[in-house]
């Protein structure tokens, strides 16, 4: 029979790999500062630039839409305005029973003991 000769792999030990381990870190970290593109304060300075100039937009834009909507308020509210009156007219046209049907999608209390006018009431004021 052959006889294999198995060699054992030499394991690492405990202290060589921490000490590996270690001497990683220490590479990775001075390449990082070796090659990082600017300063900390720079970086910082840049960051809190950027920060300063969002926040800027930001109030600008919501400046923006507060005059848009001061300035389109009574459009809107015409629009709202004639939107329920629609609804309302669209109501009256509604049968006894879709009216209750729609009560009971929208939990209307109390929709199965109305008539038909009291429905319709209940739907106007429902929001």
């Amino acid at each position: 029979m052959f006889s294999i000769n198995k060699k054992r792999t030499p394991s690492i030990g405990k202290d060589k790999f921490i000490l590996t381990a270690v001497a990683s870190a220490f590479g990775g970290a001075l390449v990082g500062i070796l090659f990082a593109p600017e300063k900390g304060t720079t970086l910082r300075k840049d960051i809190s630039d950027k920060r300063d100039k969002y926040l800027r937009d930001i109030r600008n834009n919501a400046g923006e839409l507060s005059r848009y909507l001061k300035n389109n308020a009574d459009s809107l509210l015409q629009k709202t305005r004639k939107t329920v009156s629609d609804t309302e007219e669209e109501y009256t046209e509604w049968t006894k029973q879709e009216l209750y049907d729609r009560a009971k999608e929208l939990g209307v209390e109390s929709y199965s003991q109305m008539n038909k006018a009291e429905l319709i009431e209940a739907l106007d004021n429902h929001l």
